[in-house]
């Protein structure tokens, strides 16, 4: 391989690389935060008795706030969650991406507690509200909003 073409390979393998980063970069700003998936599922079970017909769980999770995710596009979602008009909501992890970073703020609590359900708010922790002291600081956030901690208890 002479110079010119090491040299041509190498400037396609950066200009690749280059392409590929701001690709991904864009779509993980820009694109996958505005896919919001509503997807409705009926139930069906002799066990569930007939009092919760038409029982609406809204389930959502991985807001990951931070860089790639607003409280602007939080308050869209908030918003969107209800006009559903649920009876029960579930939020199931990862609402900061990066919790030793993340500064929590009145505004953040006002959104998650404008939240409404007849039955309640419920919330787990994901895998990216633990560490870097995120673990007190999103309970003492989701306290604040009226949603409820779901704890596995084992009786022995």
């Amino acid at each position: 391989m002479n110079r010119r073409s090491f040299l041509k390979k190498a400037f396609g393998s950066v200009i690749t690389l280059l392409g590929l980063t701001g690709g991904t970069y864009y779509y993980a700003k820009e694109l996958e935060p505005q896919m919001l998936t509503i997807s409705e599922h009926e139930i069906y079970s002799n066990k569930i008795t007939a009092a919760f017909n038409k029982f609406k769980i809204i389930q959502f999770s991985d807001t990951h706030l931070g860089f790639h995710y607003t409280l602007k596009q939080l308050e869209e979602l908030v918003n969107k969650i209800n006009q559903e008009n649920p009876d029960l909501i579930v939020f199931t992890g990862d609402l900061i991406d990066e919790p030793d970073k993340y500064i929590p703020n009145s505004r953040l609590i006002r959104l998650l507690g404008s939240l409404e359900a007849k039955f309640g708010k419920y919330w787990v922790y994901g895998n990216h509200d633990h560490g870097g002291y995120g673990t007190d600081m999103l309970k003492e956030i989701m306290n604040q909003a009226d949603f409820k901690l779901l704890k596995i208890v084992i009786l022995s």
